[in-house]
């Protein structure tokens, strides 16, 4: 089973996805293995210009199988929001086709918060542009193994034990560190429930991934102090037996 992996060199706006998208023909599926929604790729496909943040390109083709891998970050509401965009021009996604890891980290409204309050308190030589998405923040609760997961959502007990202590000692930071205004754990706990509610097939219900079957392996590797925050070596997509399977060897 061959594999391609597509990595950039110049930290964006390379045209990965394109490349993808010329690639996706002739493979089963159609892997993102790290990044958040801090960027994008623009395709224009049959004259039609579409937008992808977290959902891979590859989605375009009904016959495809497009996996989200635990290297990613996901925001609901981004993703959410790409799905319904796809939808209003006459793509839905089923659930069998978008596979997201049980794995992958979710990017909750206090990363935001931190992001951005972390980017205010900088003076102006010593800010680093970060898009106040979270991202950055979101990879640090992954690294020290406190962050949130999708698989998560599959146990409310769980999810609702592990956001309340996720609270508590942003706010400690928020508040303390940074003289900002803390989060609120009942509206974030809304906003996860109305988003479980609205996209059930992709954040529980059809909840699946490759791992079940083996397949998905990938071992995180980044650059510390960068921008971006993210795993983007090839080392992370290299034991994704399934990333962009070819027909051939």
């Amino acid at each position: 089973m061959a594999s391609v992996v597509v990595v950039g060199t110049q930290w964006g706006d390379e045209g990965k996805g394109k490349i993808v998208d010329l690639l996706t023909r002739y493979a089963d599926y159609v892997v993102r293995f790290q990044g958040g929604n801090n960027a994008g790729h623009t395709l224009v496909v049959d004259g039609k210009q579409y937008i992808f943040h977290i959902i891979p390109s590859g989605v375009l083709y009904p016959d495809k199988t497009c996996v989200i891998g635990n290297g990613v970050i996901i925001d609901p509401g981004v993703l959410l929001k790409e799905m319904a965009e796809l939808a209003g021009r006459g793509i839905t996604v089923a659930p069998k086709q978008l596979l997201i890891s049980g794995n992958a980290h979710l990017i909750m409204p206090y990363h935001q918060r931190l992001d951005q309050a972390r980017e205010a308190s900088l003076t102006r030589e010593k800010k680093i542009g970060t898009t106040g998405r979270g991202i950055g923040p979101c990879y640090m609760d992954k690294v020290g193994r406190a962050g949130m997961k999708v698989g998560d959502l599959l146990d409310p007990a769980l999810f609702h034990d592990k956001l309340q202590a996720a609270v508590e000692e942003m706010n400690f930071v928020l508040t303390r560190q940074f003289g900002a205004e803390p989060v609120d754990y009942a509206a974030i706990a809304g906003q996860t429930a109305r988003q479980h509610h609205t996209g059930p097939q992709v954040l529980a219900q059809a909840f699946d991934t490759l791992e079940a079957k083996n397949a998905l392996v990938v071992i995180d590797g980044s650059d510390e102090g960068l921008v971006f925050s993210s795993p983007g070596g090839a080392g992370a997509a290299g034991r994704l037996s399934a990333m962009l399977r070819f027909p051939f060897s």
